[in-house]
């Protein structure tokens, strides 16, 4: 960023708008500032260019779509954000561009699993796969991002052994191509440890956990949203192995970082969310019922209240909900939660199970056998 801020006045004054070095100037610099999470600074500079970025039929102008997809996207403009990208793969392909194509389709991937529209992240992401392997090109960092991407679309239909293997190319690659703590290695290994944790594997999860957040606070720092989603994988494993206070502890450090930076990002609502079902275990229904109003305000604020993520946290609230005996309550939260997943058509299969659960539990609470039994049997 700051050679470019020494290039910039000398591009102005050789070249225009009608000038490549001007147009990859301004799409580089989006893409750096994606990288850093500045997401709003990417849509001032891209939005007005937009137009005419979407005319061009070169990979500058598909990557500065991608760059600006992707923060619309981060930035609670989700249905814009996959527009856009799923604009520079169509692009891409009719250019006959098969590699920035490829780029394109790994982002598209990882988008439509960011948003949880599953289903349809998955077929994207084994159709980039298919368009790689095809190529015949050696693996790459991005083909981790890749593999990462079938690992989070085939855990949320529930395939997990496919999941497992996915995850496990990525670590193992990860490993091969990088000597020093490394953005897509820190994710990777973190998200592995969130996998195992799911499923229970607590022991195997644990150094996972460590490791990732150590990567993710050396690649970017305490307060980056990605150091803060490695804190809620220790917080879960915590929560997990019954260690409450601790588990309130780590979720409490990212809350209150989300707090002092003004984060606007979708991890904030989320360990408000998480800390709340923690204090609800712990009987602390208080604190639990103030977290869950305010993760529920602020995913409402960030992207209304008809997506998944508005949903996760619904979900957050049905289980406390159920907790404290409210299970009316609780079961027309359920609903409202699994109306939501319908309408994305390919929700994450255990989450549905989840919401199914705490559904049956409450009618079964409520003498409502009749109901519960079926449900449960299913």
């Amino acid at each position: 960023l700051a050679l470019l801020d020494h290039s910039d006045p000398i591009i102005a004054r050789l070249y225009g708008q009608d000038d490549t070095p001007w147009w990859d100037a301004r799409v580089l610099r989006a893409t750096l500032l994606e990288d850093e999470t500045h997401d709003e600074a990417v849509i001032r500079l891209l939005q007005p260019l937009r137009a005419t970025l979407l005319t061009r039929q070169d990979p500058i102008g598909i990557a500065g779509i991608r760059a600006l997809g992707q923060a619309m996207l981060h930035s609670g403009h989700t249905g814009d954000g996959l527009a856009l990208l799923d604009r520079a793969r169509v692009i891409a392909a009719q250019a006959k561009l098969p590699q920035v194509q490829l780029l394109a389709a790994i982002d598209e991937a990882a988008a439509l699993l960011d948003a949880e529209h599953f289903r349809a992240g998955l077929a994207r992401a084994d159709a980039a796969l298919a368009l790689w392997q095809s190529s015949g090109a050696r693996p790459n960092p991005r083909i981790l991002e890749l593999y990462v991407s079938i690992a989070l679309g085939a855990e949320a239909a529930g395939e997990i052994p496919r999941a497992e293997n996915a995850y496990r190319q990525a670590i193992t690659l990860g490993d091969r191509f990088f000597d020093k703590p490394n953005p897509d290695q820190a994710w990777n290994v973190g998200i592995y440890a969130t996998f195992l944790i799911a499923q229970g594997r607590l022991a195997e999860a644990e150094p996972y956990a460590k490791r990732g957040l150590a990567l993710r606070r050396a690649v970017f720092g305490d307060s980056d949203p990605r150091t803060l989603y490695a804190m809620a994988g220790m917080a879960k494993l915590r929560y997990g192995q019954g260690r409450y206070k601790e588990a309130i502890d780590w979720y409490t450090e990212g809350v209150d970082a989300c707090a002092r930076l003004a984060l606007k990002e979708l991890v904030c609502p989320r360990l408000l969310s998480l800390r709340g079902v923690v204090y609800g275990a712990a009987g602390q229904f208080a604190e639990a019922d103030k977290d869950l109003a305010a993760a529920l305000a602020a995913q409402r604020a960030f992207g209304g209240e008809n997506n998944p993520n508005y949903a996760y946290v619904l979900e957050r609230l049905a289980d406390l909900q159920l907790r404290e005996h409210r299970y009316a309550a609780a079961i027309t939260t359920s609903e409202r939660v699994l109306a939501i997943y319908r309408t994305v058509k390919g929700g994450m299969i255990q989450r549905e199970l989840g919401t199914r659960l705490i559904r049956a539990q409450a009618l079964f609470a409520l003498g409502r056998s009749d109901e519960a039994l079926p449900e449960l049997l299913a």
